[in-house]
């Protein structure tokens, strides 16, 4: 329904995107190829999410309806809490890509300093409110009167959260990366945390019950966040020596 009411709004209100049939006449492969290369991995990687959600469920079932309910029940709540570090990620997908082709090398830098000062700030804020009111937000799902299920949710809530600012780090060096026209780390970071979800939550669930659940979630997002980073900062200080050469070469031709 989403996709149908963009379509067509596109269609009637910006005509530079219309899709016409001349526009399939001249395809330029190497242009496709390219972008082939990025958008790929960041459908896998959506996919990677939802495997390890679902192998860390398939734990959760040795536990009983209540702690399904209650896990299920947190995972909407928290589906809504993120959605603004998501969108701070996607923002610096753009942004990036942008100053990365005007050659703008210094603008990405302080761009991606200051989002992670708004999303840092914003992720410790949304965890203070969820910690105070996410029993109210999981009665929407579940009931007032399902009270083992809101406490056990609040179990995985206040757990999580306290975690967000790594979730707030991961979401903008992921898609900084990718509006740099990397794949690989970002790939690579998505089957890491595949693994760390798939791992804890298949061997720590049966020894310390749905808390074992509960830290899936921020085990994954370290061991995805690592190697973003790391990612990240290496390739900002590869930048910082082609400025540097290139102010080099430009004196030098003076």
């Amino acid at each position: 329904i989403g996709g149908v009411i963009v379509v067509t709004y596109i269609w009637k209100n910006i005509p530079y995107l219309r899709i016409r049939r001349q526009d399939w006449q001249y395809l330029d492969w190497d242009f496709m190829k390219k972008h082939m290369v990025i958008a790929l991995p960041m459908a896998f990687q959506t996919s990677i999410i939802a495997v390890g959600t679902i192998i860390v469920q398939m734990a959760l079932n040795r536990l009983g309806p209540v702690a399904v309910a209650a896990f299920a029940a947190a995972q909407k709540v928290e589906t809504i809490a993120l959605m603004p570090m998501m969108s701070f990620g996607i923002a610096m997908a753009a942004y990036t890509a942008q100053n990365y082709g005007a050659g703008k090398f210094a603008r990405i830098k302080k761009g991606v300093n200051q989002c992670i000062l708004m999303s840092g700030a914003f992720s410790i804020l949304v965890g203070i409110f969820i910690v105070i009111f996410g029993p109210n937000f999981m009665e929407l799902f579940v009931g007032a009167e399902e009270i083992d299920v809101i406490e056990l949710g609040q179990v995985y809530l206040v757990t999580t959260s306290a975690c967000y600012i790594v979730l707030a780090l991961l979401f903008i060096y992921r898609n900084t990366l990718q509006g740099l026209g990397q794949s690989f780390v970002p790939t690579f970071a998505g089957i890491m945390e595949l693994v760390m979800r798939a791992i804890v939550g298949l061997c720590f669930v049966d020894t310390l019950g749905f808390w074992g659940a509960t830290i899936a979630s921020p085990a994954a997002w370290f061991g995805s966040c690592i190697p973003l980073a790391v990612a990240y900062y290496y390739t900002l200080r590869r930048m910082k020596k082609n400025i540097r050469k290139l102010k080099r070469e430009q004196i030098i031709s003076k």
